[in-house]
C-alpha cells in the first residue's frame, strides 16, 4: 500500500515543526466533518544556481489569507513567517 508520508516526513502544524507519523487531528473538527477549510497549492523549484524558490509566495499567503477571511475563518499567521517557514522545510 503506498503512503503519502513515510517516517522522515516533516510538518510545519501550530508554529513547531514535527515527524507527520506523530501529528494528531481532531477527529470532530470542522474541517472533517463539514468541509470548514481552505485549500491552495504552491510551487517551489530550483534556479539555474541551484536556490530553492517559492513561486510567488508572497501572493499565494495572501490570497490564501483572503480564501479565510471570505469564509470567516480565523487566520492566527504572519504570512512572512509562513514564508520562512516554507522555505526552511525546502532547504
Amino acid at each position: 500500500m503506498y503512503s503519502y508520508y513515510n517516517e522522515n516526513t516533516i510538518l510545519y502544524y501550530n508554529g513547531e515543526f514535527l515527524k507527520a507519523t506523530e501529528a494528531k487531528i481532531d477527529l470532530y473538527g470542522q474541517s472533517l466533518h463539514y468541509g470548514y477549510a481552505v485549500f491552495e497549492g504552491i510551487r517551489a523549484y530550483k534556479t539555474a544556481s541551484g536556490e530553492v524558490k517559492i513561486f510567488k509566495a508572497k501572493e499565494h499567503f495572501d490570497r490564501f489569507k483572503r480564501s479565510c477571511e471570505l469564509i470567516h475563518m480565523p487566520y492566527d499567521f504572519n504570512n512572512e513567517e509562513l514564508i520562512a517557514a516554507c522555505y526552511k522545510v525546502l532547504n
